[in-house]
C-alpha cells in the first residue's frame, strides 16, 4: 500500500491519508500490524514529511511499537535520529539508550554480543555509528542501576568529559538539560494542556482505541470549549463509533466557530452520507468543493454519496477528477 514510483514521487502524503486507510482497515489492524514498516517507509523519500510527523506522534504516546518491533533494528539513522529528538517520549531513558546501543550494534556485523571480547576497533566502529545519536539520550535521567548495567559496558564509546559527567552526577533525578525533558511525571502534568490532550486524543484514534480518544477530546474540549479543530476531532471520532448524533452535533458547533472550514464541512458531510442524509452532505460537501475545488478526499466522499443516489454520471466525473489530482 505505501509503495511508490517515480511517477509519484513529487506528492506529499497528507496526514488526512491515513483517515481513509483506518476507515477502510478493520478495527485498525492492518495499521497495528504494519506501523513499523509504515514509519521505516516515511524515511524512504524526502517527500513524506507528513507521513514522519504523523507516526511522530503515534511514536511519543506509544514508543513499544517501534522500539519492540522487528524493524527497529532496521531503521534508517534519520528514522532513530527522529524518534530521539521526541521530547515527550513516554520510555525510561535507560532503555531508550539501550535500545539505542542495540541498532547501533546490528548495524555492525561484526561485533559481538559480548563486549567484553571487544578491541578498540570495535567500540571505535560503533561510536562512528553512533556519533549523531548520542547526544540526544539525557544521561542524567538515567537511573544508577541502568548505568552500571546498561552504559558502563560500552563506555568507551562516549566521549570522556561526557563519561566523567555522567559518572559525577548521581542522584540520577530530573535535571533541567538543554534538551527538553521526558519525565513520566512531567508530561502527566503537562497533560491538562488542551493541545497536548488533543494530540493524544488523535494519537488513540490511530490505533482504535476511539473510548481512550473520546476521554482526552472531551477533556481537552473543556479547557477550551470553542477550539473547532477539537470539536472536529471529537465528532469524527464518534462517528467511528457510528455515535452519528453526537458526531453531528460536534460538528455542527465546530462549523459555528468556524463556517467555512473545508475540513469540517467534508467531515460533516461524511456523516450526513452515512445517515443517509444525502441532500445534506451534498450541500456540505459542495461548499467545500467551492472552497477546495480539487480536494481528492471530498471528491471521493461526494462520488459515494452520488452513487448511493443513483447518480452515476455524476459519481464517475467526480472519481475521475480525484484520480487527476
Amino acid at each position: 500500500m505505501f509503495a511508490y514510483n517515480d511517477e509519484h514521487k513529487n506528492n506529499n502524503v497528507s496526514i488526512e491519508v491515513f483517515d481513509i486507510i483506518i476507515n477502510f482497515s478493520v478495527n485498525h489492524s492492518w495499521l497495528r500490524l504494519n506501523f513499523p514498516r509504515v514509519y521505516k517507509t516515511s524515511f524512504e523519500n524526502n517527500n513524506l514529511k507528513d507521513l514522519q510527523q504523523f507516526c511522530a506522534k503515534i511514536i511519543s504516546k506509544f514508543p513499544t511499537t517501534i522500539f519492540d518491533s522487528n524493524e527497529f533494528l532496521t531503521l534508517s539513522e534519520n528514522g532513530l535520529i527522529s524518534v530521539l529528538k521526541l521530547y515527550n517520549l513516554q520510555i525510561d531513558e535507560g532503555k531508550i539508550c539501550d535500545y539505542t546501543i542495540r541498532w547501533g550494534i546490528a548495524q555492525n556485523p561484526s561485533l559481538s554480543s559480548n563486549p567484553d571480547q571487544w578491541s578498540y576497533e570495535h567500540f571505535s566502529a560503533l561510536k562512528k555509528t553512533l556519533q549523531n545519536c548520542l547526544s540526544l539520550i539525557r544521561y542524567l535521567q538515567i537511573s544508577d542501576e541502568d548505568i552500571i548495567e546498561k552504559v558502563r559496558p560500552y563506555q568507551k564509546i562516549f566521549d570522556p568529559t561526557l563519561w566523567t559527567d555522567i559518572q559525577n552526577n548521581p542522584p540520577r533525578i530530573y535535571l533541567p538539560t538543554t534538551l527538553l525533558s521526558r519525565d513520566d511525571k512531567a508530561l502527566k502534568i503537562k497533560s491538562i494542556k488542551a493541545s497536548e490532550l488533543r494530540e493524544s486524543g488523535r494519537s488513540y484514534v490511530t490505533i482504535g482505541k476511539y473510548e481512550n480518544s473520546l476521554m482526552d477530546l472531551t477533556k481537552s474540549i473543556e479547557i477550551e470549549p470553542d477550539n473547532a479543530n477539537t470539536l472536529r476531532f471529537r465528532g469524527e471520532t464518534y462517528r467511528m463509533l457510528r455515535r452519528y448524533i453526537e458526531s453531528l452535533a460536534d460538528l455542527n458547533k465546530s462549523l459555528e466557530i468556524e463556517p467555512n472550514d473545508a475540513t469540517s464541512l467534508r467531515s460533516r458531510g461524511n456523516t450526513y452520507r452515512i445517515m443517509g442524509k444525502y441532500e445534506e452532505s451534498l450541500a456540505d460537501l459542495n461548499k467545500s468543493l467551492r472552497i477546495e475545488p480539487n480536494n481528492t478526499f471530498a471528491l471521493i466522499i461526494r462520488a459515494n454519496t452520488y452513487h448511493t443516489m443513483d447518480k452515476y454520471e455524476k459519481s464517475l466525473a467526480d472519481l475521475n477528477v480525484s484520480l487527476k489530482n
